[in-house]
């Protein structure tokens, strides 16, 4: 995953900051910060799936 991915998912799920901390954080919009999010969850949910197939019979 990408760092700028990784960054916004750790302030926003662990750190739980809003949408427009994280975004004078990284220096971004806070609808701009809304698509990072999106993005970057959609590509955890792909890594998770790609890791469980190869555990599947």
């Amino acid at each position: 995953m990408k760092p700028e991915y990784q960054n916004a998912v750790y302030l926003a799920d662990i750190e739980e900051l809003s949408y427009r901390e994280i975004g004078e954080i990284m220096n971004k919009s806070e609808s701009g910060i809304k698509v990072l999010i999106h993005r970057a969850r959609k590509n955890l949910e792909e890594i998770v799936r790609k890791e469980a197939g190869k555990y599947e019979g």
